[in-house]
C-alpha cells in the first residue's frame, strides 16, 4: 500500500487537468494500483511494475476524460476548431431525428422571461451533484453525451429548478 501511495503522490501533480485536482488524480492512481496488483508477477520489482501500470492507465484516463472548452477565436472557424469538430463528428455521430434547432432557443427565451439566464446557470452550477458535473459542463458546451446521461442530468436540473 505504501508503494502505491508513493507512486500515486508522485503522479498526482504531473497528470492533473481540467476539473481534476491533484487529490483526484492521486485517488485514481491508488485505485489503478490496487486493480493491477492481481496481475503482478513476483519475479519483477513491485515498484517498477506499479509505476508502469499506473502511468499508462492514468495517461489513458486523462486522454479519455480531458475536455477542452471553446477556442479563443470565438467564431469556431480556425483550423483547430475545424479539426476538433471533425473529430467530434466521427466519435459522436448524430442522427437527423435528434436535431431540434428551435428547442434550445425556445428554452433560453422562456428562461430569460422569468430569470436572468446567467443567474439560473449559476444556481444549477452550485446545486448539481459532483458526479454529474463533468457531463453537465459537456452538455452546456454542446458536446454530445449518451442519452442515459443526458436524461439523468435533465432530471436533476428539473429538480434543482423546481
Amino acid at each position: 500500500m505504501e508503494t502505491i501511495q508513493k507512486i500515486a503522490k508522485q503522479y498526482s501533480y504531473n497528470y492533473k487537468f481540467s476539473s481534476y485536482e491533484p487529490e483526484d488524480i492521486e485517488q485514481e492512481c491508488f485505485i489503478i494500483g490496487l486493480e493491477v496488483l492481481d496481475k503482478y508477477d513476483s519475479e519483477q520489482p513491485l515498484e517498477n511494475f506499479l509505476r508502469v501500470c499506473i502511468k499508462n492507465r492514468i495517461k489513458n484516463f486523462k486522454r479519455n476524460k480531458f475536455f477542452r472548452y471553446g477556442c479563443k477565436c470565438k467564431d469556431g472557424k480556425c483550423e483547430s476548431c475545424k479539426r476538433k469538430q471533425e473529430k467530434k463528428n466521427i466519435i459522436n455521430p448524430i442522427s437527423i431525428d435528434s436535431i431540434d434547432p428551435d428547442k434550445e432557443s425556445r428554452m433560453r427565451v422562456e428562461a430569460e422571461n422569468n430569470f436572468d439566464f446567467q443567474e439560473i446557470m449559476s444556481i444549477i452550477d452550485e446545486e448539481i451533484p459532483s458526479e454529474y458535473r463533468e457531463d453537465f459542463l459537456k452538455m452546456q458546451s454542446g458536446v454530445k453525451i449518451s442519452t442515459f446521461k443526458r436524461k439523468k442530468i435533465q432530471e436533476i436540473v428539473k429538480g434543482i429548478l423546481s
